[in-house]
């Protein structure tokens, strides 16, 4: 999913659980800030 600054990826991981990470971009295109959350 994306948004104006930011993109969030959803997805399941190699142990099989599902991750989401959040993950905030700069003006320049490089990410700034990353939080994962896991489920498991």
């Amino acid at each position: 999913m994306w948004g104006l600054s930011s993109v969030v990826l959803y997805y399941i991981n190699q142990k099989g659980t599902k991750t989401g990470e959040f993950m905030e971009i700069s003006t320049t295109g490089s990410v700034t800030k990353v939080v994962a959350n896991y489920n498991g």
